[in-house]
Parts: structure tokens; C-alpha cells; sequence
């Protein structure tokens, strides 16, 4: 009967030491998902980061497109005033 109890008690010690073990890689795989996750995180930010910059850029190309129609209404319409301008002087004289 001893002996058995002996058997029974070394089965259970290998049991807990087994347990430990599985214990301690559920918690290194837990903590490389967490580690996984969080630059999963980071690269979606970073990535939506980019697209946001992407647009501001395609957003800054249109702004400065339409500055350009601008300045060249003014000088078309400066163009416009001198002549008229020079024309009022004319029929003046």
C-alpha cells in the first residue's frame, strides 16, 4: 500500500510539474499575441497614417492647381482694366 501511495504521489508531482510547464507557455504565447497585436495595431496605424498624408498631399496639389487659375484670372482681368483704361483715354482725347 505504501508503495502505491508512493507511485500515486510521483505520478502527481510529474502531473503538477507538467501543468507548470503548460502554465508558463500559455503565458509566453499569450503575451507574444499581445505583442503581435499591438504592432498589428501599430502598422494599421502607421498604414492609415500614410493614407491621411496621401490625401493632404493630393488635397495641397488641387489647392495650389486652383491658386494657379487664380493668379492667372488677375493678371487677365489686370490686362482687361488697363486696356479699358487706355481706351477711356483714348476717346477722351
Amino acid at each position: 500500500m505504501k508503495r502505491e501511495l508512493r507511485d500515486v504521489l510521483r505520478l502527481l508531482e510529474e502531473l503538477e510539474r507538467a501543468l507548470r510547464e503548460k502554465e508558463i507557455l500559455v503565458l509566453t504565447l499569450g503575451r507574444e499575441i499581445k505583442e503581435h497585436t499591438s504592432c498589428s495595431t501599430a502598422s494599421k496605424r502607421r498604414s492609415a497614417s500614410r493614407e491621411a498624408g496621401d490625401d493632404l498631399r493630393h488635397l495641397l496639389q488641387q489647392l495650389e492647381s486652383e491658386m494657379s487659375r487664380v493668379r492667372e484670372r488677375i493678371v487677365i482681368g489686370e490686362r482687361e482694366r488697363q486696356r479699358s483704361r487706355r481706351n477711356g483715354r483714348s476717346r477722351k482725347a
